[in-house]
């Protein structure tokens, strides 16, 4: 059987880009904002505030218009999921 194997700097990265997407999504923001706006300025904090060598993480994070409307999309089928999951679990319903 194959074994996926993903590096630890990618998983944080994923994490990362399913955080950020939520928080756009929260706030309705553009798609583009978190690639436009929200990656360069943590690349300026990290290179500024904390070590150069760190900005190629940020650098891993996706950010684009489709990843981020990829994510949206799979939050949303989870949470769907979570609440049919719960209605059928349930062992009375009422609308």
């Amino acid at each position: 059987m194959f074994k996926r194997f993903v590096s630890e700097d990618h998983k944080n990265a994923l994490i990362s880009s399913y955080k950020i997407s939520f928080r756009r999504a929260q706030q309705g923001e553009a798609h583009t904002t978190a690639e436009n706006l929200i990656k360069p300025c943590a690349k300026d904090l990290v290179e500024s505030m904390i070590v150069k060598n760190y900005v190629r993480n940020i650098e891993a994070v996706s950010l684009s218009n489709s990843a981020v409307s990829r994510h949206i999309t799979d939050m949303a089928e989870y949470c769907q999921k979570e609440v049919i999951k719960g209605v059928k679990q349930s062992p009375t319903f009422s609308l």
